[in-house]
């Protein structure tokens, strides 16, 4: 596969977990500038964003590293799941927001019964 002009190779992809959350781990090497380079990419998923890390160094010092660069993306704070969705909305904001609004209309409709009430 072709990456900006490198030609890399995906060799492992795994998922794994960072705080209780799938992340989606890719391990790629491959030429880049004369370079062979080896990397890995963790995908972490947050509230609304997804974080890149990614972490490189040259393919036969790349087991030197690889705990720390895994150690990095355990620590990596903010990771949340992807929200629950069907069609492209987000279920979990759909239901807050209905039950939010089903909340404020209660509130009016007990309001104006009150009022009502002086009233009469």
């Amino acid at each position: 596969m072709k990456a900006g002009g490198a030609d890399v190779r995906v060799v492992d992809a795994s998922i794994r977990t960072i705080q209780g959350v799938p992340v989606a781990r890719l391990v790629s090497e491959g030429m880049m500038q004369g370079n062979d380079l080896r990397q890995v990419i963790y995908l972490i998923p947050g509230f609304k964003e997804t974080a890149a890390l990614t972490f490189t160094a040259e393919r036969r010092r790349f087991d030197e590293y690889v705990a720390v660069f895994d150690a990095a993306a355990e620590k990596t704070q903010g990771a949340r799941a992807a929200p629950l969705s069907f069609l492209g909305i987000d279920l979990g904001e759909t239901v807050r927001a209905t039950v939010v609004g089903a909340f404020i209309g209660a509130c009016i409709g007990l309001l104006k019964k009150l009022r009502s009430r002086r009233n009469a």
